[in-house]
């Protein structure tokens, strides 16, 4: 190693998702809004994802599962599905309670951004602590 440079591997690149995996966040956070927004329930992936905008949803459900993965260990995917659930109901109850703004796709989508403290609103510390899978799963107690 030459002198002054130090001696240090280089830190891996987090990987950004492949087509085949986006395409699944991308589904999972479609069915989670239809969930949350039911006047969605009869709208197809398709015309949701015309709807939103290809790269509006994105952009959404990246930051969306980023948080959501940055806050609980691994998921099975029905685990996803319901705790995307609970954290899009507590970003819709962050919209009307804090901001008083009607929730509508438009706005779900726009505030995507205040997911943290609608969810740490909803859950104090839960997310900090990597504990948001606990607001879906019971919490098994050894007796």
């Amino acid at each position: 190693m030459p002198k002054g440079v130090p001696n240090k591997k280089p830190e891996a690149a987090v990987a950004a998702p492949t087509d085949q995996t986006q395409l699944k966040r991308e589904i999972l956070f479609m069915q989670a809004l239809r969930e949350v927004l039911i006047t969605l329930r009869l709208y197809s992936d398709e015309h949701l994802r015309r709807k939103i905008g290809k790269e509006r949803l994105t952009d959404a459900s990246l930051e969306f599962f980023a948080f959501m993965e940055a806050g609980s260990e691994p998921l099975r995917q029905d685990e996803q599905l319901a705790l995307s659930i609970q954290l899009l109901r507590s970003l819709s109850k962050y919209i009307v309670n804090v901001m008083n703004v009607p929730v509508t796709l438009k706005t779900m989508i726009d505030c995507i951004g205040l997911i943290e403290p609608a969810v740490d609103r909803s859950f104090p510390g839960y997310w900090g602590s990597k504990l948001l899978k606990y607001t879906i799963l019971p919490v098994r107690v050894a007796v």
